[in-house]
């Protein structure tokens, strides 16, 4: 992490971001541009973005790839406080996998909703009025994606051990965003209130808003976990073990992005991790998978063949479902995947 050529990356990942989302706050005749669009900005902007690299007696290579689906948004149905409702998932899914000689040893993920600043007010702030996508990014009810979702079908109740399976991003501009776990952000919004957010609420966040994963796990795994890194030192950082729920600018999102700090891990070393999420991703990917039928999806189809290249460390298990089919139509999303690929 301390190479030129990772620091080079981490800070053009950065920029990338950051050109993404001043073009898209300042496209032509869009003074409020939907969100979509930004997402999409992001998407071209990354995709393909990788670089190589040595550090004696390894090499290195760091890859993004990213794959933004056109529809309607997909919603999903729970239970919130006795009621059942109807909400989108996500805008946007961030995945990051560390592969040692061939096989994923660290992947994280995190399911993030944007939210754009009020425009033309003195204090930059964000209306988090939607409490029931909240609800759901920060609880993590069971839901089930409704008709046309792309993963409509079986129903989900996914453990949140890292309380950042769920987060948004909160836009302003020029180019910039503020992130944010889902469950930190419903931590201290007064629900009695319309849920205005402001910037000066999140200087007081950094030092509450990390969680060390280890301690999730029982002694003898832990054990066998914190022997991986001791046996290779030069290889393997604690901050994998961390997940921080809070990045106040792009810069600081993609410095611990990056170094495997942020999301809910869905595997890490010795087959430790979140397998139930790991089984709703491979059900995703599956689904999107399927319904690419004609020559046009063969963008999506390499994407996610490119994802399951390496198998999981310690897991035989085959996650990509593609078992089911999408009846109804995909719904919009945008899935942004960086790998960083030790020989």
């Amino acid at each position: 992490m301390n190479s030129e050529p990772f620091l080079r990356y981490q800070k053009y990942f950065a920029q990338r971001l950051a050109g993404a989302l001043v073009s898209g706050y300042l496209g032509k005749g869009s003074t409020e541009p939907k969100l979509v669009k930004i997402i999409e900005h992001i998407v071209q902007n990354l995709d393909g973005f990788h670089t190589k690299g040595t550090i004696d007696p390894y090499s290195f290579e760091i890859s993004t790839n990213a794959l933004f689906i056109h529809g309607n948004k997909s919603q999903v149905t729970f239970d919130c406080y006795g009621r059942q409702v109807q909400r989108e998932l996500g805008d946007l899914i961030f995945i990051v996998s560390l592969v040692f000689q061939n096989a994923k040893y660290v992947e994280k993920v995190t399911i993030n909703q944007f939210k754009k600043a009020k425009e033309q007010t003195r204090i930059r702030s964000w209306d988090i009025r939607n409490k029931e996508q909240l609800y759901l990014l920060s609880k993590f009810p069971e839901f089930q994606g409704v008709q046309g979702s792309y993963f409509s079908g079986p129903t989900y109740l996914l453990p949140n051990i890292s309380g950042c399976l769920g987060s948004y991003g909160l836009l302003h501009a020029p180019g910039d965003f503020v992130f944010i776990g889902a469950e930190l952000l419903d931590s201290f919004i007064n629900p009695r209130k319309s849920a205005i957010l402001q910037e000066t609420h999140l200087s007081s966040l950094q030092p509450s808003s990390v969680s060390y994963l280890a301690p999730c796990l029982d002694v003898q795994s832990r054990n066998v976990l914190m022997n991986y890194v001791f046996e290779t030192p030069e290889l393997l950082s604690l901050e994998m073990f961390y997940s921080h729920r809070f990045a106040y600018d792009l810069f600081d999102f993609s410095k611990k992005y990056l170094a495997l700090g942020i999301g809910e891990p869905v595997h890490m070393i010795a087959n430790f991790g979140n397998q139930l999420v790991k089984t709703f991703l491979g059900d995703l990917l599956g689904q999107l998978y399927s319904s690419c039928i004609f020559e046009e999806d063969k963008p999506v189809r390499n994407f996610i063949e490119n994802f399951y290249t390496h198998p999981y460390s310690g897991d035989e298990r085959k996650y990509l479902n593609t078992d089911s089919y999408c009846v109804g139509g995909l719904g919009s999303v945008g899935i942004i995947h960086t790998e960083i690929n030790i020989q």
